[in-house]
């Protein structure tokens, strides 16, 4: 092996002895790739004067594995729950980020209020009511496609978190989308790759929970929606 390369795998290895070492056969990754893919598809200045954060909905329903006996099975309440978190997660990271924001709570009984379901993949019908309740200029839709949580804990992971969900922003009253984002990620080691390690909450010292993953993709979305639309 080269000098230069096997001082590189020793510095990593001993850098990181909680996010795994310097394995035989791992490779050591050099690239990342940006953390949130988006797609700014319209402009509106004042997007963010006031932003309604619709409960996001759990895509794994989409899907609903059939129970046993034939049939499909309801989705389970984790689900709703884990959907719920994330979207409170990013509302949160709006309010941090100086954006006004119409809570995902308080929505949901506006909605319920009024005696509709809520409009969890409906931008049209979210953004009228939104609108006309809140005073919003836009509304942000979600749906969590994966939420995996970690096997072992910080110090020592079999399988790491796994997080993947998306979020649209629409125009009030239009419901006119005006840009996408994604965050799908699977917590990867110093060793596997170091430059997308280096940026998780620890610096990629330790193995994150579901949660936490899910708190730090939340807030790389947020950053990227008031970066886009800001500038």
């Amino acid at each position: 092996m080269p000098r230069g390369l096997a001082t590189l795998c020793l510095c990593l290895a001993a850098s990181a002895p909680l996010a795994g070492g310097c394995r035989s056969g791992a490779a050591t990754g050099l690239g990342g790739g940006p953390v949130v893919r988006q797609e700014r598809i319209s402009g509106e200045a004042n997007a963010l004067g006031k932003v309604a954060v619709i409960p996001f909905y759990p895509a794994e329903t989409l899907e609903a594995a059939p129970a046993q006996g034939g049939g499909g099975e309801p989705v389970p309440k984790a689900r709703w729950e884990i959907a719920a978190l994330v979207s409170n997660q990013v509302s949160e990271a709006l309010v941090t980020e100086g954006v006004p924001v119409v809570a995902p709570s308080d929505v949901e009984l506006a909605f319920v209020g009024e005696g509709h379901p809520v409009p969890r993949l409906d931008p049209l019908a979210a953004a009228r009511l939104a609108g006309g309740s809140f005073g919003a200029t836009s509304v942000l839709l979600g749906k969590v496609v994966r939420y995996r949580e970690r096997e072992g804990g910080a110090a020592g992971s079999i399988r790491p978190a796994s997080v993947a969900f998306e979020v649209s922003l629409h125009h009030v009253p239009s419901g006119r989308r005006l840009w996408t984002g994604r965050f799908d990620e699977t917590q990867q080691s110093l060793t596997a790759n170091v430059f997308r390690a280096r940026q998780y909450p620890g610096g990629g010292t330790r193995w994150l929970s579901a949660s936490e993953f899910a708190h730090w993709g939340a807030a790389e979305v947020v950053r990227s929606l008031v970066a886009e639309q800001r500038s």
